[in-house]
């Protein structure tokens, strides 16, 4: 056996090239092979052994298959940390969402404009539509100035008795209040859901107003007025049924005029 010149590892004198590093043999490098001697008498017709045809194992020694292999792990290593971390921030969102829902502060409803004198609005419900699809259904969606979000409220059956109220920071006089009776993201939706049919207001020195909405996709206005109160509170009495979800009462928006 000869040495490879380049690593040191072990050859065999039929091998051209080192299995450890790849360096071609010299000719130099092989031992000198001594000419085959006649076999005795005795054995010139015995059979022929067959020569040892197990490979040869390289030594462990590292090599840039390994290294390509520890790297490739480590990168794959960090992937799967950052996919979960970014699950974890996402489900952690979500709790917060979901602990809050029903809860939403508003400056922007109410005139005068906002200043010194503006009204905060804080909106509640007794309760919430578990989020699906395009969901939150959240209390806050009747503050955001967008029709294309709702309030939905989260009993089974069409939520009769369930209400939604807006709170304020201070006592205000309400002229009146402008509502969007039903889920106006399109009018395949408002069809296809439950929508305003009546209901009754309710404020913070105890009377009450039962109103009734036309069965419209239109922003229907209610006279208030002047009612000074700190809340409002709007209950679902009666619904027109959705041609296909019968369960979910929706309402688009509210907003509240002042008494100047």
């Amino acid at each position: 056996m000869i040495l490879c010149s380049q690593c040191g590892a072990g050859i065999e004198p039929q091998q051209n090239f080192c299995l450890n590093c790849g360096q071609p043999v010299r000719r130099t490098d092989r031992p000198p092979v001594p000419a085959a001697e006649s076999a005795p008498a005795s054995t010139q017709n015995s059979a022929i052994a067959p020569q040892d045809q197990s490979p040869v194992v390289p030594s462990k020694s590292p090599n840039r298959l390994a290294i390509v292999l520890i790297v490739a792990g480590l990168l794959a290593t960090a992937a799967v940390s950052v996919v979960v971390t970014v699950a974890l921030v996402q489900r952690k969102g979500d709790e917060v969402l979901r602990k809050d829902d029903n809860v939403a502060t508003n400056t922007g409803r109410l005139s005068p404009a906002p200043g010194p004198t503006a009204v905060r609005i804080t909106a509640t419900a007794s309760s919430t539509r578990a989020s699906i699809g395009g969901g939150p259904y959240m209390a806050s969606n009747v503050l955001d100035g967008s029709v294309a979000t709702a309030w939905v409220e989260g009993v089974g059956g069409p939520g009769i008795g369930e209400w939604i109220q807006l709170d304020f920071n201070r006592e205000v006089a309400l002229s009146r209040a402008h509502i969007t009776p039903g889920y106006f993201k399109s009018e395949r939706l408002w069809a296809h859901n439950n929508r305003l049919a009546a209901a009754t207001f309710q404020f913070s020195d105890g009377t009450v107003l039962s109103v009734s909405f036309a069965d419209r996709m239109e922003s229907q206005s209610v006279e208030l007025g002047g009612k000074k109160s700190r809340w409002v509170r709007l209950t679902i009495d009666r619904i027109y049924g959705g041609a296909r979800d019968s369960d979910d009462t929706p309402i688009s928006e509210i907003s509240l005029d002042l008494t100047p």
